[in-house]
């Protein structure tokens, strides 16, 4: 199991957001690491933000994903991993809000990235796909101690304006999600998406394209988080939101699942934080210092 372990031991709950701040000046070609991890980067030419973490437009969500740019019809968004986890593990603690089908009777999937932040909305702007056609069997039987079941690709299925909130389906009973907060704010929103200002986005958001999920460049450690803009030492780099899972329920996953691998603990604490987001991807660097560390986001 590898376990990265806080200093210090603080109560969290779903509304926590950590951010991966730059430990040390990263450039466009060099990789991202925690306490040892490796990032490659892209040789693309940097290019206005795509996506923005910024609250989110529906009363009660919490943050949302805001367009940073247009996107048509059609236009692939992004393919990002997935993790498997049992069912009973699911049920068990906060993950039950943030699980999709899998297509298996015995497991959920959590979504790496952006896809665990889309809010739902009838009148959807993205869809979910199959990154492959594959049969992938049971990933609870995989012997990597990473997740390497199926991506999933979301894709643009109608316009999206500069300014305007990123839905998704979750099903026919997504207000799960807010059973354990104050459901009689939240509203589905079923009128003309609110579209924001630039300078809103800026000045309250957070560019989640600032990093793309690729290849680790570490043998063995399935996908890693690069960096496709270069950071100077103390600027923040992505921020992901946090939930708080019981340690016992955690551990007890270990023999059908890898969750504690993507999971941050304290040694004397009951309780370990999952990151949404990019952040269970920033792999530990094992050769070197660390480029990036870990703080709470006010």
């Amino acid at each position: 199991t590898n376990m990265r372990n806080f200093a210090a031991v603080v109560a969290i709950c779903v509304a926590v957001y950590c951010v991966v701040v730059a430990n040390a000046s990263l450039h466009l070609v060099s990789p991202i690491l925690y306490s040892g991890r490796s990032l490659s980067t892209s040789n693309a030419t940097v290019q206005q933000c795509g996506l923005y973490l910024v609250p989110s437009t529906i009363p009660g969500a919490g943050r949302g994903v805001v367009a940073g740019t247009g996107f048509q019809v059609g236009e692939n968004i992004e393919l990002i991993p997935t993790l498997a986890v049992s069912l009973q593990t699911m049920e068990a603690c906060q993950l039950k809000n943030y699980g999709f089908g899998s297509g298996h009777e015995n497991f959920a999937l959590i979504i790496f990235g952006p896809g665990n932040i889309y809010n739902h909305r009838d009148l959807h702007t993205l869809q979910r796909y199959w990154g492959s056609d594959d049969d992938f069997g049971n990933p609870l039987e995989l012997p990597y101690a990473y997740s390497d079941f199926t991506k999933i690709l979301y894709r643009v299925r109608s316009n999206i304006k500069v300014g305007e909130e990123m839905f998704e389906s979750y099903g026919g009973d997504w207000f799960v999600r807010f059973k354990d907060g104050p459901s009689s704010d939240v509203t589905e929103a079923r009128q003309e998406a609110k579209v924001m200002s630039m300078e809103t986005m800026e000045q309250y958001g957070h560019c989640l394209t600032n990093v793309e999920v690729k290849d680790s460049t570490i043998a063995g450690a399935g996908s890693g988080l690069f960096a496709v803009k270069s950071f100077e030492a103390g600027e923040v780099v992505t921020i992901s939101p946090v939930l708080s899972l019981p340690r016992r329920v955690v551990d007890e996953s270990v023999s059908s699942s890898v969750l504690m691998n993507y999971c941050f603990a304290a040694d004397d604490s009951d309780h370990v934080l999952f990151p949404l987001n990019y952040g269970p991807l920033i792999n530990h660097n094992t050769s070197g210092e660390a480029n990036v560390k870990i703080e709470w986001y006010d």
